[in-house]
């Protein structure tokens, strides 16, 4: 994990940060480097409990976004107006995401839709490819397989990124199903994906088609 943000990180600032805001705590910030080095504290450090989001390059006066994508496209919504998430509803409707998340409890959310601080407008967080919001899911965790029976999980899919891999994830150029079902991942709202909506965020299945 830690090699793939350290990867993730400087296909925005080739040069290698020297200092970034912590996205779990905009008010704290972190210098580099943020090589995947030892001791080990270091990466937990960076990584884990801070989790760069803003960064200085080297040569740039402007700073730049390294944030994961999932996280960026909710906060997007609301950056864009110039103010910040200020709770999301989950996919299960029942629990919400306050303003003070972490990358982790956004994918345990799953947020569907989002409120901005000083506004009761609703925004759907479509940007990972659910018209209506949400993230595409099987019944069970990592259980995307290609027909070839790769599986589609985290590590794999990021040894595939690192390894400039582009337009689809699965050598046949299909979408990957889910295991269990035979079906492909859905939406909260039982909608298939819109991959128009994921190509610029989760590029291991730009360019895959469903069957």
């Amino acid at each position: 994990m830690f090699k793939f943000r350290v990867w993730e990180m400087k296909q925005k600032c080739p040069e290698g940060p020297t200092e970034c805001t912590c996205l779990h705590d905009p008010t704290q910030t972190v210098e580099g480097p943020f090589e995947d080095i030892t001791p080990s504290f270091r990466n937990v450090h960076n990584y884990i409990i801070c989790n760069p989001g803003f960064c200085k390059c080297p040569g740039r006066t402007e700073m730049v976004d390294v944030r994961p994508p999932p996280v960026a496209v909710m906060e997007d919504l609301c950056r864009d107006q110039g103010t910040k998430i200020n709770r999301c509803l989950c996919e299960n409707k029942k629990d919400k995401l306050k303003g003070d998340y972490t990358m982790f409890g956004v994918f345990d959310c799953k947020p569907t839709r989002c409120k901005c601080e000083g506004s009761n407008q609703v925004h759907v967080n479509d940007g990972l490819g659910c018209d209506n919001g949400g993230f595409p899911t099987c019944d069970t965790i990592f259980d995307e397989y290609c027909s070839d029976g790769t599986q589609m999980t985290p590590t794999a899919v990021m040894e595939f990124k690192m390894n400039n891999g582009t337009g689809c994830f699965c050598s046949d150029g299909m979408v990957p199903k889910c295991k269990a079902t035979g079906d492909y991942a859905r939406c909260p709202d039982g909608n298939l994906p819109n991959l128009d909506l994921r190509k610029d965020i989760v590029p291991e299945i730009k360019n895959c088609k469903f069957a």
